[in-house]
């Protein structure tokens, strides 16, 4: 996971001259959630109770993977704000509309 590079879209539009056009954001966005997923799906139930392999940090590592879910969480709501002002509301994007949405396993 690259984690020095930016990982919102607020990010990517922040730092733009890095991207000659919306394409290249979107690449690169699709490339960070790629590396994202798969370092998720290599992790175990001990990875995130043991802190990040800086020394520095001493919290378990789910401490910082919630601090990440959790910020974003005002950011996603400032974006559909946006949205629905400039007329392009996303309509249910809660998380119980997105987990309601998913195929059941079984």
């Amino acid at each position: 996971m690259r984690t020095s590079e930016a990982t919102t879209l607020f990010d990517y539009l922040y730092w733009a001259g890095d991207y000659p056009n919306l394409e290249s954001v979107v690449e690169h966005c699709k490339r960070d959630e790629s590396d994202m997923r798969t370092w998720l799906a290599s992790l175990t139930d001990a990875d995130f109770d043991a802190p990040p392999a800086r020394d520095e940090d001493r919290q378990p590592l789910w401490h910082y993977v919630l601090h990440l879910v959790s910020h974003d969480i005002p950011q996603f709501s400032e974006v559909a704000v946006l949205l629905t002002w400039a007329g392009h509301s996303r309509g249910d994007i809660g998380f119980l509309e997105f987990v309601g949405r998913r195929p059941r396993p079984g």
